[in-house]
């Protein structure tokens, strides 16, 4: 199957990044200069502490993200405006900076965003597993958030939703009786008003390993998505993509190579169809060089994005 990326954005470090349009080889296959690669706003969306997912709204005038502590024990989603062609103005959207909030996605026509908590649900009294929230969203503002049915979200982990333009859902979970690796992505049909029963998708996309953090686009026949201990893996986890076929099946998932994927983890994809460009997060890191006689200047190298 031919491939043809237009431009790719990339996060390293736990931060973010791109690359301009991006050119195709005769037999289909897909050529990326490194220098292409660049990170996401540094000291606004990239910093010295862990970022991961990122979601524009459909205006294209915002930008979410997630932001954690060192120690991974706070995580909250953060929003950034367009201003030109770059982003500034980051905040913690109001209805985060309680709990662990990830993984925002908005669905591209509703007013509507969707992200993963481990806030307690409705009758609990203690944080849990993580599950799949909703909130609103009109003239700058949120609504109070919503769990999805308990359909969706039951006792084990619901990551990383997606949504397409008819409302499918598409989510990351470690369900133990259902699925076919330690981790699987799902599909959830709406249905009259609701969410119907998710069915783990097939063996083009899940494995008996892990496969995460899937984005869908608004017509639901691309899916890029993550997968760690693949036989064609270059490390700790590969970005893939699947597209649909004639007979609205998935084809067998192709990594993206050694282009965008590094030997550290990728994941996190999210494509700004509008700039053609690709986003997603890397655990990869830019080595410390140099003697360092200063201790400020240690400091700083050691907090600087891409550590």
């Amino acid at each position: 199957m031919s491939i043809h990326l237009p431009t790719l954005l990339i996060a390293v470090g736990l931060c973010l990044i791109s690359c301009r349009e991006v050119p195709s080889e005769p037999d289909g296959s897909v050529t990326i200069p490194s220098e292409s690669l660049r990170l996401v706003a540094p000291d606004i969306i990239s910093t010295g502490l862990y970022e991961r997912d990122f979601a524009i709204t459909p205006d294209g005038q915002k930008a979410l993200f997630t932001r954690g502590n060192f120690d991974h024990t706070l995580r909250v989603i953060v929003e950034v405006e367009r201003v030109e062609d770059h982003w500034e103005h980051p905040s913690i959207v109001s209805f985060s900076g309680r709990y662990n909030d990830i993984e925002p996605f908005f669905h591209p026509e509703a007013s509507i965003l969707f992200f993963a908590s481990d806030r307690p649900l409705p009758g609990e009294a203690d944080r849990g597993d993580y599950n799949i929230w909703k909130v609103s969203f009109a003239d700058n503002s949120y609504s109070e958030p919503e769990p999805l049915d308990s359909i969706i979200n039951t006792d084990a982990d619901e990551f990383y939703p997606a949504v397409t333009r008819d409302h499918t859902l598409f989510f990351t979970a470690t369900y133990k009786d259902k699925g076919t690796g330690t981790e699987d992505i799902y599909q959830s049909n709406w249905l009259e008003g609701r969410y119907g029963e998710p069915e783990a998708l097939d063996s083009n996309i899940n494995t008996n390993t892990y496969e995460f953090n899937a984005y869908i686009n608004p017509a639901g026949d691309t899916l890029l998505f993550s997968s760690y201990g693949r036989p064609d893996g270059l490390g700790g986890g590969d970005l893939y993509i699947s597209i649909k076929n004639e007979e609205h099946k998935w084809a067998p998932a192709i990594n993206l190579g050694p282009e965008i994927n590094s030997d550290r983890l990728d994941y996190c994809p999210f494509l700004d169809r509008q700039h053609r460009i690709l986003y997603f997060t890397s655990s990869r890191k830019s080595p410390m060089t140099g003697s360092q006689s200063s201790l400020v200047e240690f400091q700083q190298m050691a907090t600087m994005p891409g550590n």
